[in-house]
C-alpha cells in the first residue's frame, strides 16, 4: 500500500474517532438536559398536586372529590397512588412500575414506557400521614432520544463519506505531483548514469570527457528545472512558471538521437509556452509511441501537432482511459502509466488539449494548442 493511502486511512480514522465522539457527547447531553428538565417540571407537578390536597384537607373536602381529581391526571399521562395511613384513597399506577427494587430507581419502565416516580408526604388535620406516588410517563422523552441517535447515525455516515471523498482527493492531490516527478526522473537519470558509466568503462580523451560532462550537467539542468515546473503544476509551490515563444524544432532536437526511425512530417512551429514541459510531454508521448511500435512519426500543420506509431489497435477501453488522462496500470499496457496523465496537465496548463485515436494503422495522439500561442 502506497504511504499517502496509509496517511488517509490514519487521518480519516482519527476523524471518524472524534466525530463520532463528540457526537455521542452532545446527544448524550441533549438526552439528559431533557430528562433534568422533565424532572423539574415533574417536581412542580408533584408539589403542586401536594398544595391542593393539604388545602381540600383543611377545607374537608369529600373522599370523592379527591379521588375525581387525582384521576383526572391520568389524561396527562401522570399516574398516582394516594395513601392515607396506609389506606389506598386513589390508585391509578400500573404495580410492575416499582418492580422488584420497589422505589429505589426513578426511572421504571412498564409496558414499554418509561416512567419517572417520585413519593412525598405530608400530614393532614387529623394527624394522619397522607403518601403520594407521582409516576410520570416520559416516553417521549426516550423516543425524541432514539430519533436523535438515528438522526446522529445518518450524519455520522454522510459527513463520513464527504470528508472521506474530500480527504481521499485532496491527499492524492498533493501526492499526484510527487508521483509526476518520480515518473519524470527515470529518462534524465538513466541518460546521467549512462554516461557516468561510460566514463568509468572507457578510456576517453580530453575532447570526450568535455562532451560527456557536458551532456550529464545538461541533463541535471533539465531535470532541475522540470522538477521545478511539476512542482508548481502540482500547487505545491507558489510561484509563476516562465513563459517565452521558443523553437518547437530546436527543443525537440534530441529526439532525433534517441529515436533514429523519427520522421517528421510539416514544419515545427514556434510555439508560446514553458520549454521544460513541452519537452517533457513530448519526451513522455514518443517513449510510449516508440515502445509500442519502432516506426514513430510527427505531423505539424497549425496549431495541432500529431504523435503517431504504427502499433497495435488499442482497446476501447484502454483508450478511453488515456483521453480522461487517467493513469494506467503496468498490466493493462506495456510503456503507459503516469506519463499520460502528465501529457494532460501540461497540455491544461497550456491552455490545449490533447486526445487519442487508434485504429489498424496504430495510434495517434493529436496536441491541440491555442492559435495565437503558434507562430508558423
Amino acid at each position: 500500500m502506497q504511504l499517502w493511502r496509509k496517511y488517509f486511512f490514519v487521518a480519516h480514522g482519527l476523524f471518524a474517532l472524534i466525530f463520532a465522539i463528540s457526537l455521542m457527547i452532545f446527544i448524550s447531553g441533549n438526552f439528559k438536559n431533557e430528562l433534568h428538565h422533565m424532572a423539574d417540571l415533574s417536581r412542580i407537578e408533584r408539589d403542586t398536586l401536594i398544595n391542593t390536597l393539604e388545602k381540600w384537607y383543611r377545607l374537608n373536602a369529600e373522599p370523592r372529590d379527591i379521588i375525581e381529581h387525582c384521576r383526572q391526571y391520568a389524561e396527562n399521562d401522570i399516574f398516582l397512588e394516594v395513601k392515607e395511613d396506609g389506606q389506598v384513597l386513589v390508585d391509578t399506577i400500573d404495580k410492575k412500575i416499582r418492580g422488584k427494587q420497589g422505589l429505589s430507581q426513578p426511572i421504571h419502565k412498564s409496558n414499554g414506557n418509561e416512567y419517572l416516580t417520585l413519593l412525598d408526604s405530608f400530614k393532614n388535620y387529623q394527624g394522619n400521614t397522607i403518601s403520594v406516588l407521582y409516576a410520570k410517563n416520559i416516553h417521549p422523552v426516550y423516543e425524541h432520544h432514539y430519533q436523535r441517535i438515528l438522526q446522529g447515525i445518518a450524519l455520522f455516515s454522510l459527513c463520513n463519506i464527504i470528508v472521506a471523498l474530500l480527504l481521499y482527493q485532496m491527499m492524492k492531490k498533493i501526492y499526484q505531483p510527487i508521483e509526476n516527478i518520480a515518473h519524470e526522473l527515470r529518462t534524465p537519470l538513466t541518460t546521467i548514469q549512462g554516461y557516468s558509466d561510460y566514463l568509468i568503462r572507457v578510456k576517453t580523451d580530453e575532447e570526450e570527457n568535455f562532451f560527456v560532462a557536458e551532456q550529464i550537467n545538461g541533463q541535471a539542468i533539465y531535470l532541475k528545472e522540470l522538477i521545478e515546473k511539476l512542482l508548481i503544476i502540482g500547487n505545491l509551490k507558489d510561484q509563476p512558471i516562465h513563459v517565452e515563444q521558443f523553437s518547437l524544432a530546436e527543443c525537440l532536437s534530441d529526439f532525433k538521437t534517441i529515436y533514429p526511425n523519427l520522421t517528421i512530417h510539416g514544419t515545427l512551429p514556434k510555439l508560446r509556452g514553458n520549454e521544460v514541459l513541452i519537452k517533457a510531454l513530448f519526451s513522455n508521448l514518443l517513449s510510449n509511441a516508440y515502445r509500442e511500435s519502432q516506426d514513430v512519426w510527427i505531423t505539424a500543420e497549425g496549431a495541432t501537432i500529431q504523435v503517431g506509431n504504427r502499433g497495435n489497435k488499442l482497446r476501447p477501453e484502454l483508450l478511453n482511459k488515456l483521453n480522461q488522462g487517467l493513469s494506467l496500470k503496468e498490466k493493462e499496457i506495456s510503456g503507459l502509466g503516469k506519463g499520460v496523465m502528465i501529457c494532460h496537465e501540461i497540455m491544461a496548463y497550456h491552455h490545449g488539449k490533447l486526445s487519442y485515436t487508434s485504429d489498424e494503422r496504430g495510434t495517434i495522439a493529436t496536441l491541440r494548442f491555442r492559435e495565437q500561442d503558434v507562430q508558423g
